[in-house]
C-alpha cells in the first residue's frame, strides 16, 4: 500500500492491524460499523449489515461521534483500541 490507508485497509493489513485481528470475518460486523461511520465504500452485504444494527443508512462522511451499545465479550474494547492506535 502507498500513501494514506483508511481504517479499513489498516484492519486487513497485516503488517498493521490485520496479524492482531486475524479473519477478519468474525469482525464482520464490526468491519461495517467502521466503514459505515467513517464514510468509507460499503459492499452490499456490510450496508445491510449496518442497516440492521443501526437502523440508518451508512454515512457520506466520518461522523464525529460513535455510540455503540453491545453486550459482553462483542469486542468494544478491541475496536475501541484499535480505533484510538489508528489516530
Amino acid at each position: 500500500m502507498s500513501g494514506t490507508v483508511n481504517i479499513a485497509e489498516a484492519c486487513a493489513d497485516p503488517g498493521l492491524f490485520g496479524e492482531w485481528l486475524g479473519d477478519l470475518e468474525s469482525w464482520a460486523a464490526w468491519m461495517a460499523i467502521l466503514k459505515g461511520a467513517f464514510g468509507l465504500a460499503m459492499t452490499r452485504s456490510e450496508r445491510r449489515t449496518f442497516h440492521k444494527l443501526t437502523e440508518r443508512r451508512p454515512l457520506k462522511r466520518q461522523a464525529r461521534e460513535l455510540w455503540v451499545a453491545a453486550g459482553r465479550r462483542s469486542g468494544k474494547s478491541a475496536i475501541c483500541a484499535l480505533i484510538a492506535v489508528f489516530y
